[in-house]
């Protein structure tokens, strides 16, 4: 009897050995499978993205419903630079399991990468709406749709991003801007509560304002006119492009609408001359019309023709400080500062209580050293005597003050400037070539970052990436 009770213990006990020997047998890989996986982790903490790639891909060839691992694959690869086998893993993830967020906008990202634009936009439309996003992923998707659809696709990823985050005073206020032409209503209704947040005050309330004026216009061409100006003071593309057209579309001979219409669409790198021949072809007189001609000349490389409409202008009206500004600003194109000072002074004594003729001025004297101490100092302390609340006023004049070696006092004008407005590349270029003078190299660094990342293509921010690049040496 206790013989019995020994052998059925012994095999109670030697059952989960025999079983484990069993799956062993039967799983012969999965040592070198384990192996793989820590190869992966070495690899990724060594820095090696394509190393842990490969080591990822041996596992799925052996575990092929380990279909979590694409999305990994895909991040690693493109690490690596190796952007075919990332988008060939983000697509497999995707038709597997689907990503997340990040996963999403990468793919998405490739796809443009790629000029694949219509792949793009399902995949930021169904990523939109796949209750997968964050904040920062619906922004970086709201900019690539700009790239890969149209206004309908843009409208869609701002609802889907409302819905996600209703109390984000950011995407209230593109709602708004979004909706400023079609549903004006239902625009002024976000952008009330958009001008809450102080970052959105100032934008929210200029749009506010013209919704306002456009209101009590009896024409429907002339509202979405006005709304197109005040979209293109704060730089709103998008929605200027889509208020002009309309304009345009209901009044044909609207000469300033189809020269504002120009400038939009070379402000989106679109090509323009077609609308603002038609333009001139409607006004050649126009104030509006020759000075948006003359802009137009300017960023096509041709100052020389700009001058010639900006001529015409200046002559009529003599006593606008605006003409000056840019005939001034024409003739430093094309480097003929010594007739252009002329015109910034011009520019000072025809509206000598606008800060903004000071500051031009100032800035002229700041950017091609022209008598910093005695021309372009006293017109920096005037245009921040005029408007002691303009953080371009406080940027030049701590600026100049910077080309004196009054380090002190241009820190602490351009960090009024920066509070301000904390974006401003200008002034975060300044401020790190101040901390750089004083050999405060980490104190230097985040300000040459956001200058360099917030105007890229502009020559403020490539002498911020050289400055980063002579200071800041890659080990």
């Amino acid at each position: 009897m206790r013989v019995k009770r020994l052998s059925a213990l012994l095999l109670f006990l030697l059952t989960p050995v025999v079983i484990m020997a069993t799956v062993w047998v039967m799983q012969p890989g999965q040592g070198q499978i384990a192996l793989d996986l820590q190869q992966a982790r070495l690899a990724q903490a060594r820095n090696q993205p394509a190393e842990a790639a490969a080591a990822l891909e041996r596992v799925l060839k052996k575990q092929p419903w380990r279909v979590d691992l694409y999305e990994q694959i895909g991040s690693l690869e493109l690490q690596a630079g190796n952007v075919e086998a990332a988008l060939a893993a983000y697509e497999k993830g995707n038709q597997q399991t689907g990503l997340s967020g990040s996963g999403f906008m990468n793919l998405a990202d490739l796809y443009i990468e790629n000029e694949q634009y219509d792949q793009a936009k399902r995949t930021l439309l169904f990523a939109a709406n796949s209750g997968q996003l964050s904040t920062t992923d619906f922004e970086k998707s709201y900019q690539m749709i700009g790239e890969a659809g149209d206004a309908e696709d843009r409208q869609t990823v701002l609802n889907a991003w409302l819905i996600a985050d209703p109390r984000n005073a950011r995407v209230q206020y593109l709602n708004g801007v979004a909706l400023a032409v079609g549903q004006p209503a239902q625009a002024v209704l976000l952008l009330e509560q958009a001008a809450a947040a102080e970052e959105y005050q100032n934008a929210a309330t200029i749009l506010l304002d013209a919704l306002d004026a456009a209101s009590q216009e009896e024409s429907p061409s002339l509202r979405a006119f006005q709304i197109g100006r005040a979209m293109v003071s704060l730089h709103e593309w998008h929605a200027a492009e889509a208020a002009f057209e309309q304009a345009v579309a209901l009044q044909p001979e609207l000469a300033e609408g189809w020269a504002f219409l120009a400038e939009v669409r070379q402000a989106l790198g679109k090509p323009a001359a077609v609308e603002l021949e038609r333009a001139l072809a409607l006004d050649p007189d126009s104030t509006t019309v020759q000075a948006l001609a003359a802009l137009y000349w300017r960023r096509q490389g041709r100052p020389e023709v700009g001058l010639v409409y900006l001529h015409a202008a200046a002559a009529r009206e003599p006593e606008v400080a605006y003409w000056q500004i840019e005939l001034g600003r024409a003739l430093c194109d094309l480097n003929n500062l010594q007739d252009a000072l002329p015109h910034f002074v011009r520019a000072t004594e025809v509206e000598p209580k606008n800060a903004q003729s000071w500051i031009e001025l100032a800035r002229f004297s700041l950017n091609y050293d022209i008598e910093p101490a005695t021309v372009g100092l006293p017109a920096a302390r005037q245009a921040v005597m005029l408007a002691p609340k303009d953080a371009a006023a406080l940027d030049v004049m701590g600026a100049l003050l910077f080309t004196q070696g009054d380090l002190a006092s241009a820190e602490r004008f351009l960090q009024q400037s920066l509070q301000l407005d904390a974006a401003n590349a200008d002034a975060n270029l300044h401020m790190g070539q101040v901390f750089l003078a004083g050999g405060d190299l980490t104190s230097a660094r985040p300000y040459l970052d956001q200058a360099a990342r917030s105007s890229p293509e502009t020559a403020v921010g490539k002498l911020a990436e050289r400055l980063i690049q002579q200071h800041y040496p890659k080990p």
